[in-house]
C-alpha cells in the first residue's frame, strides 16, 4: 500500500504552473516525508489537519503540487497503514509519553 501511494505520489507532482513547470522534492526526499507520516504518529495527526504547515514545520520542501497530490484518502490510507505497524520501528509516541521498544532498547 505504500508502495501505491508513493506511486500516486509521483505522478500527481511536477504539475505545470503558467509557463513554468514547479520544482518538486527530489525521490529520497518524497519517501523520507511518506516514511516520517507512516512512522510518526503526531506528524501524520499533523499533516491530516495542515499537509502544507505539517511539511513546513518539519522542513520538508513539498511544491504547491506536491502538497496537492497528498489527498485526504492517501492520509487515511496512510492512518491505516501505520496502525498495523510495529512500535518498534515508529518514532516517540506523544500519547503514551514512551519511547518505543527500540528506542527504549538502544539507550542501553
Amino acid at each position: 500500500m505504500a508502495h501505491e501511494l508513493l506511486l500516486l505520489l509521483q505522478t500527481r507532482t511536477g504539475v505545470t504552473i503558467g509557463n513554468r513547470k514547479e520544482a518538486s522534492m527530489s525521490q529520497e526526499g518524497v519517501e523520507r516525508f511518506l516514511g516520517r507520516l507512516l512512522t510518526d504518529d503526531q506528524f501524520l495527526q499533523q499533516a491530516t489537519i495542515s499537509i502544507t504547515e505539517a511539511a513546513v514545520a518539519a522542513g520538508y520542501p513539498l511544491s504547491y503540487a506536491e502538497q496537492q497530490a497528498i489527498r485526504p484518502e492517501d492520509l487515511a490510507r496512510l492512518t491505516a497503514v501505520s496502525t498495523q505497524l510495529d512500535e518498534t520501528i515508529k518514532r516517540f509516541c506523544q500519547d503514551s509519553h514512551k519511547p518505543s521498544r527500540h528506542q527504549a532498547n538502544s539507550a542501553d
